[in-house]
């Protein structure tokens, strides 16, 4: 008797904890606001564009009660920020006269890995926090007309390690059969100011800079648990 009522109990509380077990697949619209570095060499926050909209998809797993993981991807629109220079002002070590114009592209592609933590609240509200990276890619070009030159810089696309911290709020509205469908809103603060990339200068150089400060991202969306 004794034996049966210990297999019953261990049943049981197998079954409380993969209760709390789940999926998750969404998709969101994300919004990134993320200047460009100011040095004392160069100036990327006036000829870069500083807000990005784009889309992301994610997968999530969430192992029994509180703790997971997700992965996922990102891509923006390409932005464009044209800029024409002051007389006297510096951008890649050489003082610009009036007239000088820049206009960069750019287009952010990530993929993401996140651990994740959850609490749930009432039966619908779901919390997380969010630790984890990017790889990220921008996909940049760069040209200028140089005292009436027209000038390519050449950004390099390279892939870079960019570290994350975000929180999410998703708030499950209906159930079909097993399943849970709602909506998700999040923000994140990326380490931006990490990334590097290769640009050609005036002189015909290769240069190293950090284009980017670190940006906040904020994303809603749809999200479905099964």
């Amino acid at each position: 008797m004794k034996h049966t009522v210990c297999v019953v109990l261990l049943c049981s509380s197998a079954a409380v904890f993969a209760e709390d077990a789940a999926n998750y697949i969404g998709v969101d619209y994300k919004y990134r606001w993320m200047q460009g570095h100011q040095s004392n060499n160069y100036s990327m926050r006036e000829v870069l564009p500083s807000t990005y909209n784009g889309g992301q998809v994610y997968y999530a797993h969430r192992f029994h009660s509180n703790v997971g993981f997700d992965i996922g991807y990102e891509q923006s629109q390409i932005e464009t920020q044209t800029y024409g220079f002051p007389a006297g002002e510096q951008f890649l070590g050489v003082n610009q006269p009036a007239g000088n114009s820049l206009t960069f592209t750019n287009r952010l592609r990530a993929g993401q890995f996140d651990l994740v933590g959850y609490m749930n609240f009432f039966k619908n509200l779901e919390l997380l926090g969010q630790l984890g990276f990017a790889v990220m890619r921008a996909d940049m070009t760069g040209v200028g007309s140089i005292n009436g030159v027209n000038y390519n810089f050449a950004p390099s696309k390279t892939y870079n390690l960019i570290g994350r911290i975000g929180f999410a709020m998703q708030y499950f509205l209906f159930d079909i059969g097993c399943n849970r469908f709602g909506v998700r809103a999040s923000g994140t603060w990326e380490g931006t100011s990490n990334y590097r990339l290769d640009i050609t200068d005036e002189a015909g150089r290769r240069r190293e800079i950090a284009p980017f400060n670190h940006g906040w991202s904020y994303a809603v969306g749809l999200v479905a648990k099964f």
